[in-house]
C-alpha cells in the first residue's frame, strides 16, 4: 500500500494525487475453487504497464523496475525465463498508449505500444509480454510470482510532471548505480555484445542522434551539428591529442535491429541528444568514463 502522503501517481503525472495500491488477496476460503483453476509453472511478473508508446517509459518503468525487483529477490539468474503479465487497467491509469481513448486521437501511439511490447521486452526475457484483463481473461494460478508497479521509479523531479514532484529535491536513483550497471552487462551478453569497450581504441567515437521527425530539437539543429564538426575537426588538428575523435551522426536509430543499437551505443564515448525518452533509454547503455551531452529544447 502506498500512503498518500508518501508517493503520488497519476496519468497528468503527480499533480493530481491519484493513488494506486496493491494488495495482495489471500485465499482461505473455498480453495476447492482455486485448485480447479488452471495451473502454470515458472516464475511470472504481474504488473501494470505506463506510457508504453515512449521507449524511456517502457524501458525504465516497466523493465529495468522488474530487473531490479529480481535482484531485490535474489531471482535474476530466473530473468530470462520470466514470463511478463502485464495487467490493463482501463479506469488508471490513462496515460497506458494503448487505451482506447486514443484510438480516435489520430495518433500513432497504438502502433507504437505494439511494437515496444514485442521488441523491448526481448532485452529481459524469452518470452512476450501477456496482456489480461479482468474482464476479459480467465483466472489462473502460478507456481512462482513478483508483483509491483513501477511507475515513475527511477524518473527524477522535473519541470515535465515527471519524479516525485511533492519533493522536488528528491535524491532519486542513489544507490542505484550497481542495479543498473548489471541491467546493463544482463542486456549486452543476451544479445552476445562486450560489456566492456575495446581496449587499445585509436579514436574516440562520438555519436549525435537527431530524431528523424524533429521533434525534442532545437531551431538552430543545423548550426549546432556544424559547430560540433568544426570543434571534433580542431580537435583532431591538434598534435597533442593522441587519440582523434569519429563524428558519427545518426537519425535512424529505430531502423537499426535491437542488437544493432545496443552494439553501437555501448561503444560511444561521446552521446549528443535531445532530452527524453530516447535518452534515457540509450543512456542506460552507455559505457563506464562515457560522456552525455542532453541539448535543451
Amino acid at each position: 500500500h502506498l500512503p498518500e502522503e508518501d508517493f503520488r501517481v497519476s496519468p497528468g503525472g503527480m499533480h493530481y494525487g491519484t493513488i494506486f495500491s496493491w494488495t495482495p488477496r489471500v485465499a482461505t476460503e473455498n480453495l476447492e475453487t482455486y485448485l480447479s483453476l488452471p495451473y502454470r509453472s515458472g516464475l511470472h511478473f504481474w504488473y501494470m504497464g505506463y506510457n508504453g508508446e515512449n521507449v524511456g517509459h517502457i524501458l525504465g518503468d516497466e523493465i529495468l523496475p522488474i530487473f531490479k525487483a529480481l535482484l531485490f529477490f535474489g531471482l535474476d539468474h530466473l530473468a530470462s525465463e520470466l514470463q511478463m503479465i502485464r495487467y490493463l487497467n482501463y479506469d488508471v491509469p490513462q496515460g497506458d498508449c494503448d487505451h482506447p481513448r486514443w484510438a480516435n486521437q489520430g495518433t500513432n501511439y497504438a502502433e507504437n505500444c505494439k511494437r515496444h511490447y514485442v521488441e523491448l521486452p526481448k532485452l529481459l526475457t524469452d518470452h512476450p509480454v501477456e496482456t489480461l484483463r479482468d474482464s476479459t481473461q480467465e483466472s489462473f494460478c502460478v507456481s512462482d510470482i513478483v508483483s509491483g508497479i513501477g511507475f515513475l521509479t527511477d524518473h527524477c523531479w522535473d519541470y515535465y510532471g515527471h519524479g516525485r514532484t511533492d519533493v522536488p529535491e528528491d535524491p532519486c536513483n542513489i544507490g542505484a548505480a550497481n542495479s543498473i550497471w548489471q541491467f546493463r552487462k544482463y542486456v549486452l551478453e543476451r544479445f552476445h555484445l562486450k560489456s566492456d569497450r575495446a581496449e587499445k581504441r585509436q579514436t574516440i567515437n562520438v555519436l549525435l542522434w537527431r530524431r528523424n521527425d524533429g521533434k525534442r530539437w532545437p531551431q538552430n539543429t543545423n548550426q549546432l551539428i556544424e559547430s560540433t564538426n568544426r570543434t571534433i575537426i580542431q580537435y583532431n588538428e591538434d598534435d597533442n591529442n593522441k587519440m582523434k575523435a569519429n563524428l558519427t551522426l545518426t537519425t535512424d536509430f529505430e531502423l537499426l535491429s535491437l542488437k544493432d543499437q545496443l552494439g553501437l551505443i555501448s561503444q560511444v564515448d561521446v552521446f549528443i541528444c535531445a532530452a527524453g525518452g530516447g535518452a534515457l533509454a540509450a543512456g542506460i547503455f552507455l559505457p563506464s568514463g562515457s560522456n552525455m551531452i542532453l541539448i535543451s529544447y
